[in-house]
């Protein structure tokens, strides 16, 4: 569950890459703002694998804390957990 939960939610992160190759391919943005996206798919790459964890305990927590997250109908947002710009 954690391993299938983990590849959708990169590959959810990844999208945003991929927009923002496509927007600096069409000249919407220059080279450090498509290094920005760069930099924020990182960071949240980063947040959802210390979240996914790896060793049986971590992963039991992953498990629980996925099924309350759907159960509630609160979904987490990795790329607004990694955020660059977002203040605590």
């Amino acid at each position: 569950m954690v391993f299938a939960y983990h590849r959708a939610q990169l590959r959810s992160l990844q999208e945003h890459v991929r927009e923002g190759f496509a927007r600096f391919d069409s000249g919407e943005i220059d080279s450090f703002e498509l290094d920005h996206v760069i930099h924020h798919y990182s960071r949240s790459a980063k947040e959802l694998w210390k979240f996914c964890g790896n060793g049986e305990s971590r992963i039991a927590w992953a498990v629980a804390a996925i099924e309350s997250h759907r159960q509630s109908g609160s979904e987490t947002d990795w790329w607004q957990i990694g955020d660059p710009d977002r203040s605590w």
